[in-house]
């Protein structure tokens, strides 16, 4: 137990320092939030904990088969990791999928049972080399046959899925571009002269990116760096809010948003006393469509009621929209993931019933350095992967990149590069959909339950208790 509470500890340290220490808290009160920022002691003595359970059970449940062994082990650590990014609102950084996304391997499993299975595939190959290792060799040869044979089984259902999922009817090639500042400073917004709008550096990129046949163009980011109101403008703001009418927004897509594309932009609007964070499509000086985020994030959106505890308000008090996920836009149906939304994989499931894309713009202020924009990249990437449905990733740090119906980045720009990203998404007429889209993560977990189950029922049968 004292190994797993060592080797917990240090992860969990690691892990822990990361999110608690370097976040970027919106809070005001300085000692709440200096007592935050080293709770990450608390939580590495926690995780040494859990891991040390999690070691001690999974003595307590082994046999002398190797492959039940390490099932057990993948079940344990699979359920550990599940209860992680429920407590991290999905944000768990340290989830062993992630570590393996640029494999094709890894995504054709993700369309098989989601980046739950490929974590627990992970947690089960580690285990079995440590069952290996600890075996007499006269019983290696039968358990690297077992082992042969249930690689080359997964190896089948994996070539088998592949060919399932290739595309069919016509294919509709999309052209995209999605416009990254490298920064997120005065510069990534507009200038606002009394209500008079002026970004003639967004403007020049508009105009570029139009000549060259842009089919959706993203700008993600709001135009102006301040609230969007419509009718009357609050009375009260919060902060250091800034707003400016609709009208003025309206007047600058006019003179400068393209008439033969689709733009996108990122902003939070003020209409019937409520906040919203929109998805904005414009086709010229039109408003096309909006999409209103559905799932909010804790303390970056909204403010739990536990406010008085030092938590300060968030920049504007977000409302969840009531708009649904998938917004049609010249003759596609595009899913809308905003920001924290794409990691929210039974959000994109319901939504690829109907869905052709996914769009996902975010931008990842409380995490220090690329960490969160890598992270959200690679969950983009499994949910297209699950999904069988390809996908945008824009932000306007970086990394941003369009991914194809199998996870594979097709075209990406890097972290803090000023530019603008072209590329073309192949969208099929009908896509094949995953088994994982019909059942989620939901036969794995079953399984998961069954064998730990099984395994309890066989330790009880070992070791009856004494009777009185």
């Amino acid at each position: 137990m004292l190994s797993g509470f060592v080797a917990g500890a240090l992860a969990g340290g690691a892990l822990s320092y990361s999110v608690f220490h370097a976040f970027t808290w919106p809070l005001d009160d300085a000692v709440m939030l200096t007592l935050i920022r080293w709770s990450f002691i608390l939580w590495a003595l926690a995780l040494g904990c859990i891991y040390a359970g999690g070691l001690a059970a999974y003595r307590l449940l082994r046999n002398a088969s190797p492959l039940h062994n390490a099932a057990v082990f993948a079940s344990l650590y699979l359920l550990l990791e599940t209860a992680l990014q429920f407590v991290t609102g999905h944000y768990y950084i340290g989830a062993l999928a992630y570590s393996v996304d640029y494999l094709p391997l890894s995504m054709n499993l993700a369309s098989l049972g989601g980046d739950a299975l490929v974590s627990f595939l992970i947690a089960f190959t580690s285990a079995l080399i440590g069952e290996c290792i600890a075996l007499p060799r006269a019983r290696l040869p039968r358990v690297a046959a077992q082992g042969a044979l249930l690689a080359a089984g997964i190896g089948a259902i994996c070539i088998i899925n592949t060919l399932y999922l290739q595309p069919r009817g016509a294919v509709r090639h999309v052209q995209v571009a999605s416009i990254q500042d490298g920064a997120r400073g005065e510069s990534a917004f507009a200038h606002d002269y009394d209500g008079m709008l002026s970004f003639p550096a967004l403007s020049k990129q508009l105009r570029n990116v139009a000549q060259n046949g842009s089919d959706l163009i993203i700008y993600p980011l709001a135009v102006a760096n301040e609230v969007v109101y419509t009718g009357a403008a609050p009375a009260n703001g919060y902060g250091n809010l800034k707003f400016v009418p609709r009208a003025a927004l309206q007047s600058w897509m006019q003179a400068n948003a393209p008439t033969s594309s689709t733009l996108v932009t990122w902003d939070i609007t003020y209409s019937g006393g409520h906040y919203l964070q929109n998805y904005d499509f414009w086709r010229g000086g039109t408003l096309a469509a909006v999409y209103s985020k559905r799932d909010l994030y804790a303390f970056t959106e909204y403010t739990p009621t536990f406010a008085h505890f030092g938590f300060g308000p968030t920049p504007a008090p977000i409302s969840p929209g009531n708009t649904g996920g998938v917004t049609p836009i010249d003759g596609l149906f595009v899913s809308d993931l905003q920001c924290s939304e794409i990691h929210l994989a039974s959000l994109a499931r319901s939504d690829a019933q109907e869905a052709d894309l996914f769009l996902n713009i975010g931008l990842e202020w409380i995490f220090p350095g690329d960490l969160g924009e890598q992270y959200s990249l690679e969950a983009a990437q499994y949910r297209a992967a699950e999904n069988n449905i390809p996908g945008i990733r824009a932000t306007i740090e970086g990394p941003s990149a369009l991914i194809d119906a199998r996870g594979k980045i097709v075209a990406s720009l890097p972290f803090n590069e000023q530019s603008v990203l072209h590329g073309t998404l192949d969208i099929p007429e009908s896509h094949q959909r995953t088994l994982y889209s019909f059942a989620g993560s939901y036969p794995l977990y079953a399984g998961v339950a069954v064998l730990l189950a099984a395994a309890v029922y066989r330790r009880k049968v070992r070791s009856p208790g004494t009777r009185g």
